[in-house]
């Protein structure tokens, strides 16, 4: 989940709180889905924090391979609390639910990538750092493609 997604989130939800002509009720399925967006967009901000050093120690700033080692051992802790959050995420919702389990899913890649990635620093193989990265790009595009479609779809649910 990228920065970007969060705060497009955040946006619907405020959005669609500030547009609502009667008060908020805490069983009414709008908003179930407004709480989870707006969890969403705090995990996001949680994976941010996690991913962002990594991202920054790379491409144009890599400096060596032993400094972005110590930043995915750092950021590979963050992610694991992110991670273990996000897996325990209530989802109200039923027809969220799916949703969630997909978000959940292309997490625990992005984690098993920082691993391996670990792993490729510490045993100095370029090789295989070249092919996560590779790897990493189709991981991003697929959470970036599963967001872009459920801003659209909760949308379509909440007109109901």
């Amino acid at each position: 989940m990228s920065v970007q997604w969060a705060n497009t989130l955040l946006a619907l939800a405020l959005l669609s709180c500030s547009s609502r002509e009667h008060p908020v009720h805490e069983d009414d399925a709008h908003d179930a889905a407004l709480r989870y967006r707006l969890a969403l967009a705090s995990f996001a901000v949680l994976e941010a924090s996690a991913l962002d050093p990594v991202r920054a120690a790379t491409g144009a700033t890599f400096s060596d391979d032993a400094t972005l080692l110590a930043v995915v051992r750092v950021s590979l802790g963050k992610y694991r609390d992110f991670l273990s959050k996000l897996e325990v995420l209530k989802v109200e919702r039923e027809d969220l639910r799916g949703f969630q389990g997909q978000v959940v899913a292309v997490s625990r890649k992005e984690l098993a990538l920082l691993e391996r990635l670990e792993k490729a620093l510490a045993h100095h193989d370029g090789t295989a750092v070249l092919f996560l990265n590779v790897e990493q790009a189709k991981v991003r595009a697929e959470g970036d493609a599963l967001f872009a479609r459920f801003a659209p779809s909760v949308a379509r649910v909440e007109a109901r």
